[in-house]
């Protein structure tokens, strides 16, 4: 993009802007570009916030943001998948912060769902595959991911 120097003359156009489509549930190949150790807004509890490229397809390219993954609490079993998903060894303590440098670059299959935030419909994770896991045996009868 070029660099542009802020000036009063300046005209704003969307008319060619498309709007925000979220992506459609399925199942997708993708890789972790960001992951993040900090503590959830509400209860302060230790968490990762994790986010995805999706790596092949029609929505190749495309990001999904916001996946928290609890450490600590109720919510902590959902991490604990995920990480033994991912191949870690979580039946010993480690280092958070260590944890979520290591977690930028590893892929993964995430299954998505589109669901309301705010009053605008978002894609969400809601499960973690490994890549090598049987997509068609993740799919039901109807060919919904589930």
């Amino acid at each position: 993009m070029a660099d542009i120097a802020p000036t009063d003359d300046y005209v704003v156009d969307f008319s060619e802007v498309e709007e925000f489509v979220p992506i459609p549930t399925d199942i997708y190949f993708a890789e972790i570009f960001q992951a993040e150790f900090k503590l959830s807004r509400q209860n302060q509890v230790p968490m990762l916030s994790v986010n995805y490229v999706i790596l092949e397809g029609e929505y190749e390219g495309r990001k999904i943001f916001g996946d928290n993954w609890m450490l600590a609490g109720g919510g902590a079993w959902r991490g604990k998948r995920n990480l033994r998903t991912l191949g870690y060894d979580v039946s010993e303590a480690f280092s958070a912060a260590e944890l979520a440098a290591d977690l930028i670059g590893r892929q993964c299959r995430i299954r998505t769902e589109i669901q309301p935030y705010q009053g605008e419909d978002r894609t969400r994770v809601a499960a973690l595959m490994p890549v090598d896991s049987d997509v068609e045996a993740a799919v039901d009868a109807e060919g919904v991911p589930f």
